[in-house]
């Protein structure tokens, strides 16, 4: 009995600091975590513009295309640099090539690319993203998801602050719509690990393991991204985004 009860005193113990770590992490991150906001007013152009790929992998995705990439192509580079959007059609089975074909049509610099068989030992995401990567000119590459909407400005506010950070890859959590059931599960779970268990300010230590990544939007450096291998680095891996931040920060990334 004596044993049972260190062991039950033992584990409430456990609980409690484990609730109290989780606490105070979320009021660290509601301080120190960073939000994506409008780029302040440029009063002199901007000498040295990057010229910047948007690179949407798509598959299956006729019921999103029309709402999220009309606001792609409407995105303009406040530096003047060169603004690319390819689509990257991965053997669809429904009419994501058709309509995306439309909505490019008389936009400069849309591209629409077909998809090649996935080589052994790849998995379908890293493949696609490498095809856009290889077929991209741009010195930031941002691949987004089909089903991401963008808001007026947010590529002048990625590069603001994707230049202010030095950093080699920015990602963004965007604000999740929920409408089904199970979304509206498995959702909060993500924002649980997310603000209740990293602590914002550490990923800035030089700790691959302090790291987190996320596939809905992530902007890198062409140059960090060629030297790490590009998504080639993490081509087996079910969980590419959280991997590649991690090694890529153990590669000597920002």
């Amino acid at each position: 009995m004596n044993a049972l009860r260190q062991l039950g005193r033992a584990y409430q113990t456990a609980s409690l600091g484990f609730l109290l770590y989780k606490l105070v992490t979320l009021a660290v991150n509601a301080l120190a975590f960073r939000v994506l906001r409008p780029c302040p007013p440029i009063s002199t152009p901007m000498l040295t513009a990057p010229s910047v790929s948007i690179l949407v992998p798509a598959r299956d995705e006729a019921a999103n295309l029309p709402h999220t990439l009309p606001r792609l192509l409407a995105q303009t580079n406040a530096s003047q640099g060169l603004l690319e959007v390819l689509v990257l059609n991965d053997q669809s089975g429904d009419d994501t090539a058709r309509i995306v074909a439309d909505l490019m049509v008389g936009v400069p610099g849309a591209r629409l690319l077909s998809g090649q068989p996935r080589p052994p030992g790849w998995h379908g995401k890293p493949w696609a993203c490498m095809q856009l990567a290889q077929a991209a000119r741009g010195e930031v590459l941002i691949f987004t998801d089909a089903d991401v909407c963008w808001e007026p400005g947010t590529l002048a506010s990625l590069l603001f602050e994707l230049e202010t950070s030095r950093a080699d890859l920015l990602t963004v959590w965007p604000r999740q719509e929920t409408r089904k059931w199970g979304e509206r599960l498995l959702a909060p779970l993500i924002d649980d690990v997310l603000l209740s268990i990293l602590p914002a300010p550490i990923t800035r230590l030089p700790f691959a393991s302090m790291s987190a990544g996320n596939g809905q939007l992530m902007a890198f450096r062409r140059t960090a991204y060629l030297r790490v291998g590009g998504h080639g680095l993490v081509r087996s891996e079910v969980l590419e985004d959280v991997s590649f931040a991690a090694r890529l920060k153990a590669r000597g990334g920002r």
